[in-house]
């Protein structure tokens, strides 16, 4: 039996671990409008596709 789950969805917790950033980051990008959300209950979830949205678009170009 297979157990590997692909991720849909971060927690805030999980995506300040997946991206190395801190917690009041994540509100902040919230809060601005840079990183969208979805709630869900009382939960706030990120979707994969807007967290790999909010990634790209916070590359930096090579020089």
């Amino acid at each position: 039996m297979n157990t590997d789950v692909e991720i849909e969805a971060y927690d805030i917790k999980s995506f300040c671990k997946a991206f190395n950033v801190s917690r009041s980051f994540v509100y902040e990008e919230i809060k601005e409008g840079r990183l969208r959300v979805v709630k869900v209950g009382r939960r706030t979830l990120i979707p994969r596709p807007y967290a790999l949205e909010w990634l790209h678009r916070n590359e930096v170009a090579p020089a």
